[in-house]
């Protein structure tokens, strides 16, 4: 909670987990263990935003199943 008049740009994470369509999914699981990930955007290699993984996809990850 912060005061109204306080800009949104001043509290945001600048840096943040970035995956891409290549990245194998025990990375990305990896990632949001590390990191205590809800979300993460997947870029191409143009940095443009291509998708993004969320936590409830990460959970239903087996890699038994792959």
């Amino acid at each position: 909670m912060n005061e109204p008049e306080v800009v949104v740009g001043a509290l945001m994470l600048t840096e943040t987990v970035q995956l891409h369509p290549e990245d194998k999914a025990d990375q990305a699981a990896q990632a949001f263990e590390r990191y205590d990930l809800v979300s993460a955007p997947v870029i191409d290699d143009d940095n443009k935003l291509v998708g993004r993984v969320t936590v409830n996809v990460v959970l239903d990850f087996n890699p038994h199943r792959i």
